[in-house]
Parts: structure tokens; sequence; C-alpha cells
């Protein structure tokens, strides 16, 4: 702008820059964090966000219907500047997120209360907000980035699976009753056995007890120490076909009754191979006299052909039965019964469940009978 010696305006003088695109690009931007915050703001799943100092910057419906608390009371709330009942204490609905980790993605599974008090159970998807790391426009817009490239803020999404929750402890109940109800029957078979052969009453029991003992030494699954027990339990129960009169002969057995009673392992997978058990107990039973070297029975299977869990039995089962009393024969001292497994093992018996049983009763003072 030049004045005139008079002081009045004789002319104007500028540059002048054409904004009309920026402008433009603004008001996309603009319409795009609008949209964006749309989409957030419908997402069937509770959702916010919050900034670095923990302060809320989105704040969903969905999570507005959950917590009963409205967005106008949550944007620029901190986390502890709201809470919600939880298992009768003030505890904050949000997390500070910032400082639970350092990693790019956090899952969480935890329990919340609903603000009517019931008990809700909830999936939690965490993830922390990275400078220059697929920030898309929204985060952008809020402004959640430092310079330095720190973590700057967090989203969490929070998924309400009460209902899958119930049907998973639903499904617990009916299994554990199922195994209640298992359990009751495996009992009354032991007990038809055990009254046509009183001198072997709670040998079925010991050795069950006994397997467990080792497959727990050897630090085999969850699933295979059951197993192991169950079969067990109920691994004579073939001896229902053995007449009884051969199974309480105080004197030594022929040859043809022997055969008798070496068929029980068969008799019993054949009992029980149709029954839809969670374990193949049919099949332990069958090989329970089955030995490393091939010289068992019925089937002479060899080494790891034989089932984890039949090994250990035959290992269970012959140390109970030398140390307990049988019609032909007075009980035996436990030392013959370990002698026995130690000389034979990696021979006729499986070498880490014999190892597995020296150490239960050398080293822990295990006593055949105990639980």
């Amino acid at each position: 702008m030049r004045r005139g010696n008079d002081g009045s305006v004789s002319y104007y003088q500028g540059i002048a820059v054409d904004i009309t695109d920026r402008k433009r690009t603004d008001e996309e931007l603009r319409d795009a964090y609008r949209r964006l915050d749309e989409i957030i703001d419908f997402l069937p799943d509770p959702t916010f966000v919050i900034n670095l100092e923990g302060k809320v910057v989105r704040w969903n419906r969905a999570i507005e219907k959950m917590t009963g608390i409205p967005k106008s009371a949550m944007i620029g709330k901190g986390n502890y500047e709201y809470a919600i009942s939880f298992y009768g204490q003030r505890r904050p609905i949000l997390i500070d997120l910032i400082m639970m980790s350092d990693k790019d993605f956090e899952k969480d599974h935890y329990e919340k209360a609903h603000r009517e008090g019931d008990i809700m159970y909830a999936e939690t998807y965490a993830s922390h907000i990275y400078e220059g790391k697929g920030a898309s426009l929204w985060v952008v817009a809020s402004k959640l980035f430092d310079a330095s490239g720190n973590a700057i803020g967090a989203i969490e999404s929070i998924r309400n699976i009460t209902r899958h929750k119930q049907a998973e402890e639903d499904l617990q109940k009916t299994l554990e009753n199922f195994r209640k109800a298992l359990a009751t029957t495996i009992q009354v078979m032991v007990s038809v056995v055990e009254i046509r052969d009183p001198y072997t009453a709670g040998h079925q029991h010991r050795v069950a007890n006994l397997a467990q003992a080792i497959a727990t030494e050897m630090g085999l699954a969850p699933e295979t120490i059951e197993g192991a027990g169950m079969a067990g339990s109920i691994h004579d129960i073939g001896k229902l076909s053995v007449p009884a009169e051969i199974l309480v002969k105080p004197g030594r057995l022929t040859e043809m009754e022997f055969s008798l009673i070496k068929e029980h392992p068969r008799m019993g997978y054949e009992m029980l191979k149709d029954v839809e058990l969670p374990w193949h107990v049919a099949e332990i039973i069958y090989q329970h006299h089955e030995r490393m070297d091939g010289s068992g029975y019925p089937q002479g299977l060899k080494g790891n052909d034989i089932l984890i869990e039949a090994r250990i039995m035959a290992v269970a089962d012959v140390v109970e039965a030398m140390a307990s009393h049988r019609p032909y024969r007075p009980a035996l001292e436990m030392r013959a019964a370990l002698d026995e497994i130690a000389t034979n093992r990696d021979i006729l018996y499986d070498p880490e469940a014999v190892d597995a049983c020296l150490r239960l009763f050398h080293e822990k003072g295990y006593q055949i009978g105990q639980l």
C-alpha cells in the first residue's frame, strides 16, 4: 500500500495466492473425519479412544449403552474420572493402555460389572496408536501423536461375551455331571469284579492311583494322566468272563486255566470298545499285559506300538500285584516288586515309566494305596 504526500492511498500492491485446492482438501478431510467418526459411532462393539494424557476423545453409542454413560459426559474426561462398580469396588472402566505394555496390540479377557450390577463378561481388543504406523484420518484429526513418534494414544474395543461365557459354564456343568455319572458307573463295574474276585478287592483302585502318580511324575498331559487312572480303575473288568472258581483257586493254575485268565484283556476290550469315553480306555485295557519285547499278551505288541497309558499300567499292575496277597501266594516285599521292574527295565517295561515309579517309592515316599 502506497500513500501520497497528503496521506491518501495512491495504490495497493500485493500477491494473491490461489488456495482453492487447499480449501477443497481441507473440506474433503473434514468430510472424511466426519464419516470416520460416524463409522466409529455406529460400530456394534463398544469402542473408545484415549490420548496420551488418558483423556477420552471418542466414545461410541455402543459403549454408551453398555455403561449408561453418555458421550457428552466422557469426552475430555480422564480414565479415573468415571468408574463403574466392579466386584463391589470402585474401579475405572477405562484402562491406562499406554502404561500397560509397549506392544502394538493387546488382547485381554476380564469381567466387568454391568451398570445394573449383573456380571458382564467382556473380551477386549486394544491397540496403541503410533505416529507414522498407519494412523488413520480420524486419529490425525484427534491429534493423538507427538513429534517424537512415541505412543500417543490407544483404542479399545469391548465385546460382550456374557452369553458365550454362560454357554461355556453350562457345558462345563454338563461335562461335570457326565463325569460324575461315569464315575458312578465305573464304581459299579469295579464292585461287580471285586465281588467275584474278593482276593483282589481294591487292586484296581490301587493300580489306578499308582498309574496316575507315575504319569504325573513323567510330566505327561492332564488328559493322559486322567486316562491312565480311569483305565486302571477297571483294567480287570474282563475277568467277569472268567469262571469264579479259577479266580479264587488257592493252588497253582493249570495251563488251560491260565489261558482263560490271559483272555481277560481281550474280553475287557470287547465289553468297552463301543462305549464312548473321553479316553481310549478299551485299547488301554486291551494292551495292559503287553510287554516292551513283544512277550506279552494277547496281541504280542512291542515298544511304542503299546499305548503309553498301557505301558504305565503294566508297571503299576506288576508292582501292586507282587506287593499284595494272592490266593496262590502271600504278599511279597515291596523291594522284590521294585527289583522286578528295575531288572526288566526296557526289556519288559517302559524305561521312563519304571524310572518314574522308582523315584516315587525311593525318593518321594510313595506307598501302595495312597491317593
